[in-house]
């Protein structure tokens, strides 16, 4: 799992470099900069999953184990995560989420 977490760290990061030069282009008035952060925080939140995900990713399994179970729900999530990407050239077909 190791290629998908870098898979989208990557992508995050070319999202973050986008994101930087449409605000540097387009200013956004005082009063809507909640807005403007919505992506920086939404970026935020999924490294932090990731990074949770990499530390538990290697238990993933079947056995009943708390680490197990977390990195199994973890797994589920970046997959569905990674599914966003799923028309890019680097995606995996193994990484799509089995579950709906």
């Amino acid at each position: 799992m190791d290629d998908l977490v870098q898979f989208l760290r990557a992508r995050l990061d070319e999202e973050a470099v986008s994101e930087r030069a449409t605000r540097a282009d387009d200013p956004v008035p005082a009063h809507a900069e909640h807005v403007r952060l919505r992506p920086l925080k939404d970026a935020y939140v999924k490294r932090w999953m990731l990074d949770q995900y990499a530390k538990v990713a290697h238990q993933e399994s079947y056995d009943d184990s708390f680490n197990a179970g977390r990195a199994t729900g973890l797994g589920d999530i970046v997959r569905k995560f990674a599914a966003v990407y799923a028309d890019h050239p680097d995606y995996r077909e193994e990484w799509r989420s089995t579950n709906s």
